[in-house]
């Protein structure tokens, strides 16, 4: 069993009414348009929830505790071992037309995994706001993603690296502006989403309507790193095949950099 943590809490302004927000976390289709890829069952005390993140290959069990329409959702994750993580999300509306969550995770889990889960509810959070900022679309992602023996330190250093996605360097601050083509010659512009040192990178991609996601989580041996992208984007983009195949190329590339010399330090 895992030993108690401090509890970790993150909160994220959204420009949306508190109403739309409530539906954003609690409607299986608008959950699956901004998080997992399918969702099973509904958001009820007492009931569980299944979360399918396909992209992966992994699942994730909810029983919720609470729900109390418009105002807070208590959830509660199970994990392999008896170890349990919960989730508290309260909304407060701010005016009319924005919306404060508070997002509180605690539970029996070790520090560095209740560090990498913040790390991925920052970026979500972001997600989250941009998915409510656009019109109702239909949702498409993939994950491009391999396995290496890699460090968190070492696995974030290379996202920056030229060479596997451009040989144009990536601003590295938070809601800057970038510019630069792939490797394969395509247009990637937008604003720098989100940045967690050791964890991830998140761009907001104009040409795709969507997020790319530079990731790097543990396995469960505890020495290797699933590393890739991850892109989630709503509706149509002309040039969205070509660049997608485009990242493709670019997380082979990455994999092969990290299983190089770098990768078996």
């Amino acid at each position: 069993m895992g030993r108690a943590v401090p509890p970790l809490a993150i909160e994220a302004l959204i420009r949306a009414p508190r109403s739309r927000v409530w539906r954003a976390w609690t409607d299986p289709e608008e959950l699956a348009a901004w998080d997992p890829d399918r969702v099973d069952g509904q958001f009820v005390e007492g009931q569980q929830v299944t979360l399918h993140w396909d992209c992966f290959g992994a699942s994730a069990d909810l029983e919720v505790l609470r729900c109390h329409p418009e105002e807070e959702l208590q959830l509660r994750v199970t994990r392999t071992g008896g170890e349990t993580q919960d989730l508290f999300i309260a909304l407060q509306a701010i005016g009319d037309e924005q919306t404060r969550i508070i997002l509180r995770v605690e539970g029996t889990v070790g520090a560095a995994e209740l560090e990498g889960t913040a790390a991925g509810w920052r970026t979500q959070l972001r997600v989250l706001a941009r998915f409510l900022s656009r019109p109702k679309e239909s949702r498409t992602s993939f994950a491009a993603m391999g396995s290496a023996l890699v460090t968190r330190e070492q696995a974030y250093a290379a996202f920056v690296l030229p060479g596997w996605l451009s040989d144009e360097p990536l601003p590295l601050q938070e809601g800057q502006r970038f510019s630069m083509h792939t490797l394969d010659g395509n247009l990637l512009s937008g604003t720098i989403l989100s940045l967690v040192p050791g964890h991830e990178i998140a761009l907001w991609c104009e040409e795709l309507g969507g997020v790319v996601r530079m990731r790097s989580i543990p396995l469960a041996d505890n020495r290797s790193r699933l590393l890739g992208l991850q892109v989630l984007r709503w509706g149509a983009a002309p040039q969205a095949e070509a660049i997608e195949q485009s990242l493709r190329h670019s997380a082979e590339r990455l994999i092969s950099l990290l299983e190089g010399p770098r990768g078996q330090a």
